[in-house]
């Protein structure tokens, strides 16, 4: 029998990929809003990068642009703290057709454009 840490995990992980699974549902039936609402419950118990960057792309077929960006902007930080430099640049990619003017995706990108000139 596992420790009760483990036990703990799993049972932690097992909610996450059930809130994911719901989530991915909904979306395909078009209903963003619900959705975007598992999405929440993911990032608050895990918060990968991944799963913040889901939760805007939802927000944003749900007209809710700033939510989106503000959730894009975070997936943008955990990819850049990773080291995954092509994921952040296609998050800022995604945030800049949301808010042209954003200065963190606008930074991300002239500092990808800049290395690898």
């Amino acid at each position: 029998m596992g420790s009760r840490r483990h036990q703990l995990r799993s049972h932690s992980e097992d909610k996450l990929g059930c809130l994911r699974r719901r989530a991915r549902k909904l979306a395909r039936r078009g209903d963003y809003r619900k959705a975007a609402r598992m999405m929440r419950d993911v990032v608050a118990l895990g918060g990968e990068a991944r799963a913040w960057v889901r939760l805007g792309h939802l927000l944003s077929h749900t007209r809710r642009d700033d939510q989106a960006v503000d959730a894009l902007k975070q997936g943008l930080y955990l990819h850049r703290r990773a080291g995954a430099e092509l994921r952040a640049r296609t998050v800022a990619q995604m945030i800049l057709r949301l808010d042209p003017s954003e200065p963190c995706a606008l930074r991300m990108l002239a500092c990808c454009e800049f290395a690898a000139a």
